[in-house]
């Protein structure tokens, strides 16, 4: 079985949305110790634990929320039984948590498959961007002059970029 650090790598290298959920602080009696650490996808799939039971499947459900909204939080929680905001749990002490989303890769697309494009596309594949090459000339955009992009597309560049869906999260670069 993996580390939850390898499994972390593996989950970027792919380019996959997650959450990396790590315990900060604990005061008093808590299931989760600091340094704990969950990894939760955006269908709730889980590895590692911030504790168990009711608190980790209150933080399961910040975490989606986190990915879901795209945005990293510190959250904390009170458990104890009593309180207008405790978990209703018998522990009785205090976590907070850091909830850091982790995106998939920004995408890149770049319109223009001569010298200049080719360096460039080696260079965001190597920061990690995914790299979409759009190219008038078939035998330009190829996997061969560019190893390192992801994806390409071939035709007349007004066609292509009316009938192309491009991520929320996409950078253009005209060459």
């Amino acid at each position: 079985m993996d580390s939850i650090y390898q499994y972390i790598a593996k989950l970027e290298q792919e380019g996959r949305e997650f959450a990396v959920c790590t315990v900060i602080d604990a005061q008093g009696s808590s299931p989760g110790r600091t340094s704990f650490k969950m990894v939760v996808l955006p269908d709730g799939t889980q590895r590692g634990t911030v504790g168990g039971g009711k608190l980790e499947l209150t933080v399961l459900g910040a975490a989606r929320d986190a990915i879901a909204e795209g945005k990293s939080r510190v959250v904390s929680f009170d458990l104890s039984q009593n309180g207008e905001d405790s978990l209703g749990m018998l522990c009785g002490g205090q976590v907070t948590l850091y909830i850091e989303y982790m995106g998939s890769r920004p995408l890149l697309y770049i319109y223009g498959a001569g010298h200049v494009g080719r360096f460039l596309a080696t260079f965001a594949s190597l920061v990690g961007f995914e790299v979409t090459v759009l190219d008038d000339r078939p035998d330009f955009a190829t996997p061969a002059r560019f190893p390192d992009a992801h994806h390409f597309l071939t035709g007349e560049f007004v066609e292509l970029v009316q009938t192309t869906a491009y991520g929320l999260q996409g950078y253009h670069v005209i060459l």
